[in-house]
This record gives structure tokens, C-alpha cells and sequence, in this order.
């Protein structure tokens, strides 16, 4: 089982890796490192693994801590993800996101990982893409965000490696931003009619549905070039559309929900309800939000905090037939970086992209075009 300790205490996280890509010059591939988002492990991007060598990328697929195969959480760890002080939180997510450091840093050392170079024309070859999908990114902001509290021999190891980091079709909550109002945002697991019972049962078609009829006002706010043009975030939520396709009957959609058609022994194998339920959800919406927003701000529009990580540019990847809750985070990522224009600053290069047809899962409906997506932005 390959895995990497992370911790004194000898927790490991898990990893499955497609290996240096045959028949290329070793300094020209890029890692793309993917971490999971909540209910499910790695194994829910497996299905881009075999076309890893075509794109000329390596990919590395992680378990988070508690999931998969990497280390459950101890009961002391467990206290701390239920606490409700906010200082016991911050703790418990620096020395997480020390962990991730410490998993790059010696995968770096161990598995030939070739640093980031640049040609003459400008290209740049080599290091690692760090891509959080969905809840994952309740981890991976912090780890910019919070990147003062790593060992600076940490930092400086993995430096000339980390190219990029993309924030994959992420939900509200990883931002810090206050729940959108369910009159105008769906989300079943927020709507106050429903049982707990009604609620679990609506959320994989909810999550993994299509959402074929955003308005034009959605694509709009998200490649606005000014404030002055921006779409208000109320235009921004009526633009969106409440329902998946297969719930609305004038639909013409022919995609059924993902979860829908993924066989139940490979769900059971992929996912768990179980830990969601003990140690994410307390995590990615349990904590204090202003945590998770005090990161985005040093993310977007704290200048020095670019000295962390200086050669990783970030991009905001919005799947553009996904759920209105993973749309709203890429506007208030927008708004954020055209107020950052507004203001004249500088800051980390970040660039907002459209992942047009794709639903929330399309590592798993159209796996080749998103190791391509991924390869491209890299």
C-alpha cells in the first residue's frame, strides 16, 4: 500500500500514482496531486488514470486523513474537529494542512518529482499542480492560507516545485462566505421543509445532477472584466437555476445524476456516509467561517502572502452545469479579484475558468477532457 508518513505519531496518508509518464524526457511532465472532497476518497478520480500518459502529466491521487486508506483520525483529534473553539480549530488546521506539506515535501524527495523550469519561449515544464476538488478545498485554502505556520525548511523544500494550485468546483463554505438564501440557491441540505431523511435522499441528485439552464447572467458575472460590468449577486442567483435537469420536465437533458449511475458496490468501495458524517461535514461546515475567510483574504489580496509559494498561480475552476452553490463561490472569487484590480494591487496570478458542460463530477462522466482541462492549466 503506498503511503507516506505525515505525522510523528506515524499517521500516513494513502496515494495512488500513475507513475513518470513512458517515452518522455523526465524534466517535461507535470504531477497534477489531487485531493478528494467530502464523502468520497480517492478512488472516485481513478477513472482518469489511464489517460495520464497520452496528456503528459503524472497524476497523484490522495486519500485525505480518515478516509480511504490513509489514517483514521485518533479520539483526541476527533475532540478537536468537534470543538467549538475557534483557537482549537486554527490548531487543528495548521498541523493539518502540516501534514499535506510534509506528504509533498517527501514525495518530492522520493519520487523524482523533476522541478519547474521555464524554456525560452516562455513555457514552464515540470513541478506539481495541487488540485482541491469540491470540500477538499476547506484544506488546500488554508494550506496558502495559513502557509506562515509551516516550517520554513517545508516551504522552501517544496518552493520550487509548486507551480499551481486549482480550486475545483468548490462549495461556499470553503471560502467562508455566508450560505446563499435558499429561496434563491437550491440545496436540499439546507431547505428547513425537509426531514434529515428527505435530506440524504435529495442530495446525490442535488450534487451530482446537471444544470443545464443557468441563465446568461451566470456566464456573464463569471468573465466580467470590470466592477462596473459585474452582474449584482442577486442578478448572479436568479441566474441560476433551482433544480437538476432530470427534476424539471420541460428538461431536455439527457444526463442523468452521476451518483445515478455509478453501481452500488463501486460507490461503497469509493465513498462513505460514515465519515462524512464523523469528521468532514464538522470540519467544512462546522468550523467558524471566519476562519476559512481570513484565508481567501490573504489568498487574494494580502501581497506578501504571495512570498509563500511564489511561483503557484491559482486558478478558480467553475464546472458550468453544476449546482448553484459551487457557482457561487467562483463569483465571490471574481468579485474579489476584480476589487483587487479596482484597488490597483498586485498579488498571486489568478484566473477564473469555465469548464463548460461539465457537472460537478466530470472526473467521472468525461474523465480524458478533465486530465486535459487540468494538463492545459498547469
Amino acid at each position: 500500500m503506498p503511503s507516506i508518513p505525515v505525522n510523528d505519531d506515524g499517521a500516513v496518508l494513502y496515494y495512488e500514482d500513475s507513475g513518470v509518464p513512458p517515452n518522455l524526457a523526465t524534466a517535461s511532465y507535470t504531477t497534477l496531486v489531487i485531493l478528494h472532497g467530502g464523502f468520497f476518497n480517492c478512488g472516485i478520480f481513478r477513472r482518469m488514470m489511464p489517460f495520464a500518459p497520452t496528456h503528459n502529466v503524472r497524476i497523484v491521487l490522495l486519500d485525505a486523513r480518515d478516509n480511504g486508506q490513509s489514517t483514521p483520525y485518533t479520539d483526541a483529534e476527533l475532540d478537536e474537529i468537534h470543538s467549538i473553539d475557534i483557537d482549537i480549530q486554527r490548531n487543528f488546521l495548521r498541523w493539518s494542512i502540516r501534514e499535506f506539506a510534509t506528504f509533498l515535501e517527501t514525495f518530492i524527495r522520493e519520487g523524482t518529482i523533476p522541478p519547474i523550469r521555464e524554456t525560452r519561449t516562455g513555457e514552464r515544464l515540470g513541478g506539481i499542480s495541487l488540485i482541491g476538488w469540491s470540500g477538499a478545498n476547506g484544506w488546500f485554502i488554508p494550506f496558502f492560507g495559513m502557509a506562515e505556520t509551516l516550517p520554513e525548511s517545508t516551504r522552501s523544500a517544496i518552493n520550487p516545485y509548486l507551480r499551481s494550485y486549482v480550486i475545483y468546483d468548490a462549495p461556499f463554505y470553503t471560502i467562508g462566505m455566508p450560505p446563499p438564501p435558499i429561496s434563491e440557491v437550491y440545496c436540499p441540505l439546507r431547505d428547513p421543509k425537509l426531514t434529515e431523511e428527505e435530506r440524504v435522499s435529495a442530495f446525490p441528485a442535488w450534487v451530482s445532477g446537471y444544470y443545464s439552464n443557468h441563465s446568461t447572467t451566470v456566464r456573464a458575472a463569471l468573465t466580467a472584466t470590470s466592477l462596473n460590468i459585474l452582474p449584482s449577486r442577486h442578478e448572479f442567483w436568479e441566474g441560476i437555476q433551482r433544480h437538476c435537469d432530470t427534476d424539471l420536465e420541460t428538461s431536455e437533458s439527457l444526463l442523468s445524476p452521476t451518483l445515478a449511475r455509478i453501481p452500488k458496490e463501486t460507490l461503497d468501495e469509493i465513498a462513505s456516509n460514515e465519515v462524512l458524517v464523523r469528521s468532514t461535514l464538522p470540519v467544512v461546515t462546522g468550523f467558524h467561517r471566519e476562519i476559512y475567510a481570513e484565508c481567501t483574504e490573504n489568498l487574494v489580496f494580502d501581497e506578501a502572502w504571495q512570498t509563500f509559494f511564489p511561483n503557484a498561480s491559482i486558478n478558480v475552476v467553475s464546472c458550468m452545469k453544476s449546482q448553484g452553490d459551487c457557482l457561487s463561490t467562483t463569483y465571490t472569487f471574481k468579485e474579489m479579484v476584480l476589487k483587487r484590480q479596482a484597488k490597483g494591487l498586485n498579488g498571486r496570478k489568478i484566473d477564473i475558468v469555465l469548464f463548460d458542460e461539465a457537472n460537478h463530477l466530470p472526473h467521472w462522466d468525461d474523465p480524458e477532457r478533465t486530465v486535459i482541462m487540468f494538463a492545459k492549466m498547469a
